[in-house]
């Protein structure tokens, strides 16, 4: 943590709470799930890898992304031990 430069910060507490397992399965779930159809239209269209990510799945996935950030939000508030660990400067500790 020390190294990467996040010790004492907000980023060093939130960023490893990003990658959860759950939230990982939830978005493949969400995205196998999603016709084909609308990457086939995509790619008739000419449009990009990046432009099918960001034009056509995430305007769909805004209520996964949000309830994922929801509880992602609420489990990091909960927390103690990672930034027990993490943090030095009595005010950025949880408790």
């Amino acid at each position: 943590v020390a190294n990467l430069g996040l010790l004492n910060s907000w980023a060093g507490i939130m960023l490893p709470q990003l990658i959860h397992p759950v939230i990982i399965i939830v978005y493949k779930q969400f995205f196998d799930q999603v016709p084909k159809d609308f990457r086939e239209a995509a790619v008739m269209d000419n449009a990009s890898e990046f432009g099918i990510l960001f034009k056509i799945y995430m305007p769909m996935n805004w209520g996964v992304t949000t309830a994922l950030s929801i509880v992602c939000f609420i489990w990091t508030w909960n927390a103690f031990l990672w930034p027990f660990l993490s943090v030095t400067r009595t005010e950025m500790m949880t408790i």
